[in-house]
């Protein structure tokens, strides 16, 4: 039994429902899960449509964070399909010179190695042999990958994790703030 159900027997029932004890869990199920409107909450509770979608909009219960929610969360049917036509649109061979230089600057450029460069330790040209080795490797591994020779960059990955790093920080994820901009 659904909840709207459950709410419109007590209702029925003669208990005044209080609108304004309703939780963000609740009004989410309604509005979204059950895809009850905001007139048919009004009615529930006896209570203007208006006073419901402020709420709602308070709580950030909105089509548009809905949405956002399910293309962020990826559990829905929606951000699979786009997931999988951005997959294809950017696996192309064609596509490697901006997914070096993308993930050039989004690992490399604009970190640390920035304020080097402006603080004048890495002239000009020095930064500019460093970005173009850079994106050199980086569509090497982007060839890789779009090409599936995951036997090669197997062998690439286990014999620089081998020989290298050992002594280093285990990584940690660092999203540079890009879920942040897909929120916004």
């Amino acid at each position: 039994m659904s909840l709207y159900e459950k709410l419109l027997i007590r209702k029925n029932s003669g208990e005044k429902i209080d609108f304004s004890k309703i939780t963000y869990d609740d009004l989410r199920q309604l509005f979204y899960s059950e895809s009850i409107t905001d007139n048919q909450i009004a009615e529930l509770y006896g209570i203007s449509p208006s006073k419901v979608k402020y709420k709602r909009t308070k709580m950030k219960i909105t089509y548009k964070a809905i949405i956002k929610e399910k293309i962020l969360l990826g559990d829905e049917e929606v951000f699979k399909v786009m997931n999988v036509k951005s997959m294809e649109k950017l696996m192309k061979y064609e596509n490697i010179d901006k997914l070096a230089k993308a993930t050039t600057h989004f690992a490399f450029r604009n970190g640390p190695i920035e304020n080097i460069h402006s603080y004048g330790n890495i002239d000009d040209e020095e930064m500019k042999i460093l970005n173009k080795f850079m994106i050199n490797r980086l569509a090497y591994i982007w060839s890789l990958i779009i090409q599936n020779k995951w036997f090669e960059l197997e062998y690439l990955i286990d014999s620089y994790d081998r020989d290298y790093g050992q002594d280093w920080d285990k990584a940690d994820i660092d999203d540079g703030g890009n879920v942040e901009l897909l929120n916004n």
